[in-house]
């Protein structure tokens, strides 16, 4: 039986990280009683149940799913090797995911029982093996591009996407057209890929026809385009009946003032480039809240609805719309701002006392039990320290459930939990009550605060030979971002800085990222005859979506000649 590089290659990895494993999760079995049973599920890739067993051979068009049985969710990362091609090739889940996902297919027909081998967790028996067919039926691709004409002496773009049917190796596509050639290549990595069809000498009215060839895998439809005269007028965006009050979701309607491609994009935090909406449209791509982009093809001048949904509360978004012609000629953007004002927020403090010396590993566990208690997302709780149940936690806390600490204080020390507030949904977990199974708690109490960007009342900078000494009070608690970079960079926003990145997503030259009382001072060590610019962002909290400020933006320079070179003080008055 022979078997493709992918499936030996996972094979081979498969093998080599059992091995690895096998050490460090010994101890893992010790702490375990009894194990949870995984279960199989099969889907079509439109998320449907399959009706039947079989997967295709050549390329990837079924998907697997693995449910932990008794459980809404794992409670512990677990991850897979398998015995056939998938994708990802190493599946894992991680703490709190409904179930593991794999997209699966085979290089031979033929019955196959499919084995997965685990290597990262003993919560969760070993998975059973299911029985598969492997059957050789072509996948239907269905080309697209923008627009039915093409304009004399111009051209059109061509998608092929093979999401559905991912290759198992690489596969050469041939797109033939006016006794052209197009060879296109589809690899997993890059499954949706574009080309051009140009109109060369063809006359107006004339048609040119595409049509594909392919091996035994896949069935690729032809596709036909009209050939009109050129239009040069620049195309318009238009931006009607927009509605500037609060919404829970924006509902507006774009045009363009000619046959084009109307691109749109909406976000709270810095705008973008054209050419990045146009990447980021074409592959719908949504950020977490913080962005979305798409796109309409407009033919005859008609009205197009844009509904947006999923949108952070209590926040002021910019729409940015724009059109592209058959020529490839751009319109000035025309922009809109929106507020979404729906939900009141909390930050929920959690503070507890215990008579027992805890590390941040021993309050990490707690983090851990909260966030797999309470089904939160990692960075929606952590330590009033900011310390998260990160992935590494998340992967090893499970072999501490019989950790015990004996208590041998005298006088209580006292931790806190903060939950932050899920800026993404409508209900807010937020537990009424404080239940710690792993260590004894003394004297908990619950305080709830809403989320507001605290007011700067004290800022002082002063460079003292080579060290920048910053201080900041606040109104109140909050977490603040910081940088030094080389002066005349662009300004960083609150996604870059967050990430330690300046305007141009470059790392920055030092980087501090901390939680704040109100008062806080900090020391960055600097080059003299140096031109620099420093850059603080303050944050509601350190959560996905928090809300932030400005960003305040301190050029200064650093001379040999005076240690005390610079000496600034800044009081905001309220």
């Amino acid at each position: 039986m022979n078997k493709t590089q992918n499936e030996i290659k996972t094979q081979t990895i498969c093998q080599n990280n059992s091995q690895q494993m096998i050490f460090y999760f010994i101890l893992i079995l010790n702490y375990v009683i009894g194990q949870q049973t995984l279960n199989w599920v099969i889907y079509n890739l439109d998320g449907s149940p399959s009706l039947n067993n079989m997967i295709y051979v050549g390329y990837l068009g079924k998907e697997l799913r693995l449910y932990p049985q008794g459980s809404a969710v794992f409670q512990s990362t677990f991850c897979l090797c398998l015995n056939l091609a998938a994708y990802p090739q190493q599946p894992c889940s991680l703490l709190n995911q409904p179930y593991l996902s794999m997209k699966v297919g085979s290089s031979i027909a033929g019955s196959i029982l499919l084995n997965g081998t685990q290597y990262s967790s003993s919560l969760y028996s070993q998975p059973s093996g299911l029985a598969l067919i492997a059957i050789s039926q072509q996948c239907q691709i269905n080309p697209t591009s923008d627009f039915s004409t093409i304009m004399v002496g111009s051209k059109v773009t061509v998608t092929l996407n093979f999401l559905n049917c991912l290759p198992i190796t690489t596969q050469n596509i041939q797109a033939l057209y006016n006794n052209l050639a197009k060879t296109i290549s589809v690899q997993q990595s890059q499954p949706v890929v574009y080309f051009d069809v140009t109109a060369g000498s063809a006359t107006v009215g004339s048609t040119i026809q595409v049509t594909f060839s392919s091996n035994a895998y896949y069935s690729i439809q032809s596709l036909s385009f009209t050939v009109v005269a050129v239009n040069s007028a620049t195309p318009i965006a238009q931006i009607l009946n927009n509605q500037l009050t609060c919404q829970n979701q924006f509902n507006i309607q774009l045009n363009c003032s000619k046959a084009s491609v109307l691109y749109f994009s909406y976000f709270y935090i810095s705008t973008p480039s054209q050419s990045q909406v146009i990447t980021n449209a074409r592959l719908n791509y949504q950020s977490q809240y913080m962005e979305g982009y798409g796109l309409f093809q407009v033919l005859d001048n008609t009205l197009q609805n844009l509904q947006i949904t999923n949108l952070r509360s209590n926040t002021q978004y910019t729409i940015l719309v724009f059109c592209q012609d058959q020529m490839y000629t751009l319109s000035t953007n025309q922009y809109i701002q929106m507020s979404k004002c729906d939900k009141n927020l909390y930050l929920t403090y959690y503070k507890f006392f215990t008579k027992q010396v805890l590390f941040p590993s021993h309050i990490q566990l707690v983090i851990c039990d909260f966030m797999v208690k309470y089904q939160l997302s990692q960075n929606q709780i952590s330590s009033d320290n900011v310390q998260f149940c990160d992935d590494l936690a998340q992967k090893y806390y499970q072999q501490s459930l019989a950790l015990t600490v004996k208590e041998t204080l005298t006088i209580p020390l006292s931790h806190s939990i903060i939950i932050y507030p899920n800026y993404q949904s409508d209900t807010q977990v937020a537990p009424s009550t404080l239940i710690i199974d792993r260590f004894i708690a003394y004297n908990t109490t619950i305080q709830t605060i809403q989320p507001q960007v605290p007011q700067v009342q004290q800022e002082t900078i002063r460079i003292n030979g080579q060290y920048l000494n910053f201080t900041l009070q606040l109104s109140s608690q909050a977490y603040v971002y910081m940088g030094l970079d080389a002066i005349n960079i662009q300004t960083p926003n609150f996604k870059q800085l967050k990430q330690g990145l300046n305007g141009n997503n470059v790392l920055l030259v030092k980087f501090q990222a901390t939680n704040v009382t109100q008062y806080y001072q900090t020391q960055f060590l600097i080059s003299t005859n140096t031109n620099y610019q420093f850059y603080y962002l303050i944050a509601t909290d350190p959560s996905l979506n928090a809300y932030f400020g400005q960003t305040y933006v301190r050029p200064f320079n650093v001379s040999e000649k005076y240690s005390l070179m610079i000496f600034i003080i800044i009081y905001i008055l309220q």
